[in-house]
């Protein structure tokens, strides 16, 4: 199984549910990716801390946009329902859900915390966490 987590920019909140389920379950191929990301940015440094903070890892990463190759046979869960319909409308994407659906806490976005403190990345860490740990049981 593979699951591509999926943002705007690919170095806040995708890298850090990717993080996250490759914690939770090493035995799951992960990866996360953007739909408008600019290719070759690291991981936003207050994403960064928090994952330190949170879980202990630094990662290295290097933001990418979600190719039709990488998708194919893939579960995408994206952060927003805009990302679920640009997938599903522009790239023809059928397997695309948000993460909140797909845990079946209802059809919200995760906010993006980009340009906000620190505060605002670890809520949006515990978030991310919350829906993430619930699913992986069930993948």
């Amino acid at each position: 199984m593979k699951v591509i987590f999926v943002c705007t920019g690919n170095t806040c909140r995708s890298p850090m549910a990717e993080a996250i389920l490759r914690t939770l379950r090493p035995d799951i191929e992960v990866l996360s990716r953007g739909i408008c990301a600019q290719k070759g940015s690291p991981i936003n440094m207050k994403a960064s801390d928090t994952l330190k903070k949170k879980l202990g890892i630094t990662i290295s990463h290097s933001a990418e946009n979600l190719t039709e190759e990488e998708a194919e046979g893939a579960l995408i869960l994206t952060m927003e329902k805009r990302h679920r319909d640009f997938l599903k409308a522009f790239a023809g994407l059928q397997s695309v859900h948000t993460l909140k659906e797909f845990s079946g806490e209802g059809n919200g976005d995760i906010s993006d915390p980009f340009g906000s403190d620190s505060r605002v990345y670890l809520e949006t860490f515990e978030e991310l966490y919350n829906l993430i740990k619930k699913i992986s049981e069930e993948l």
